[in-house]
């Protein structure tokens, strides 16, 4: 069953990229005038080739010209003009409006993958800093000998753990909005060398951060428990810190920076890439470019290596 998937998606990917090369060569050829232009050319070296028609060459089409009465000289010259003119105008005007069209649909991506990806950052972020908090914690109540200090950092860290419960419901439905907009910007980034691994890699690592959060587990504190730490502390200090186990925070908080890391990829060069066209590469920009070319050279050394 598996091979027959795998013999199914392989074909499938051979049509779509197939499809994909005909259909750009056949609207190159029709909604292009300068491929409506060589289209013209070939048509014109291809007829004899299938047919016993030979088309006039330069010079006998000018001698066909040159016979004609000066009525028709003038009539084909100015229907001539006439055609290049409106054929030349029609191509400028409907470059601009798809132009300006193309450049609107990438500056609205640009501004919703940044609001996207920012909003998954500081989610992250929370989730990072409330690992971090787990972490400390711990450690300050294996160090710390006053047994209200412990209690006191236990209680802080459960409110932390309430509160986080609303971070958890956004990062759920940040998770689908993260899917959402990548299947609605792909036909833009697909341009971009990598770049559709990139979103891959992001995408899984803040899922990782949605699941990882349906592991925390915060002992509940509330008017049940105030008994059993008042008769004996120590023994729900121990009880708190053998169920929060340390490792999984640990993990949670490694997951955390390697989500950033990639959200943060998405958020820097999906954007630069969509509102290139909008700026005009300058000379400053260019002497920037090679006075900065070391970090440039260590930032596709790490993407190359990660």
């Amino acid at each position: 069953m598996t091979k027959i998937k795998d013999l199914v998606a392989k074909n499938v990917t051979y049509a779509i990229i197939i499809y994909s090369f005909f259909h750009y060569i056949i609207k190159f050829f029709t909604s292009n005038l300068w491929g409506v232009l060589i289209f013209t050319i070939l048509l014109y070296f291809s007829v004899p080739i299938f047919s016993d028609i030979q088309p006039f060459g330069f010079k006998q089409l000018l001698d066909w010209f040159i016979e004609l009465p000066e009525t028709y000289k003038t009539a084909i010259s100015s229907s001539l003009l006439t055609i290049i003119g409106f054929l030349v105008a029609f191509q400028v005007a409907s470059s601009r409006v798809f132009t300006q069209q193309k450049n609107q649909i990438k500056l609205d991506a640009a501004k919703e993958i940044f609001a996207t990806y920012h909003n998954a950052i500081n989610l992250v972020g929370e989730v990072k800093f409330f690992a971090k908090r787990v972490l400390t914690t711990i450690d300050d109540i294996a160090k710390s000998k006053n047994p209200d200090f412990s209690i006191a950092l236990i209680w802080t860290l459960y409110n932390d753990s309430l509160k986080l419960q609303e971070t958890i419901n956004q990062i759920h439905e940040m998770h689908s909005a993260l899917f959402t907009i990548q299947g609605r910007t792909s036909h833009l980034l697909i341009n971009i060398i990598g770049t559709h691994i990139q979103l891959n890699r992001a995408t899984s690592d803040f899922g990782n951060i949605y699941i990882a959060c349906a592991g925390i587990s915060i002992p509940y504190i509330g008017p049940d428990n105030f008994e059993d730490i008042e008769q004996d502390t120590q023994k729900f200090i121990d009880h708190f810190c053998n169920h929060v186990r340390y490792e999984i925070y640990k993990d949670m908080e490694n997951n955390c920076i390697d989500a950033i890391e990639s959200l943060s990829a998405i958020l820097v060069e999906a954007p630069a890439y969509l509102e290139k066209t909008l700026v005009d590469t300058r000379l400053s920009g260019l002497f920037s470019l090679i006075t900065n070319r070391d970090n440039l050279r260590s930032h596709i050394r790490k993407r190359l290596g990660k």
